[in-house]
């Protein structure tokens, strides 16, 4: 729950008040400029793989990211 209550503070946008997972898309971007999200914070299937595979792609994206503001 801690870093749902982080995000929200944040202002990361969630997808419901009921379950409160955080919205990212294919990228793993989320609403704020330079924040990604990856993993069991963006909702079920809670599996490894799609954890491992999320974590891939926020980690290029994160990284595209960062180059572009040089």
């Amino acid at each position: 729950k801690g870093a749902i209550e982080l995000a929200a503070t944040l202002g990361v946008a969630l997808d419901s008040e009921k379950f409160q997972y955080v919205v990212a898309d294919k990228k793993q971007t989320t609403n704020l400029p330079g924040v990604f999200a990856a993993g069991d914070i963006c909702g079920p299937p809670w599996q490894v793989a799609k954890a491992v595979g999320e974590g891939c792609v926020a980690g290029l994206e994160a990284a595209s990211y960062v180059k572009k503001l040089r």
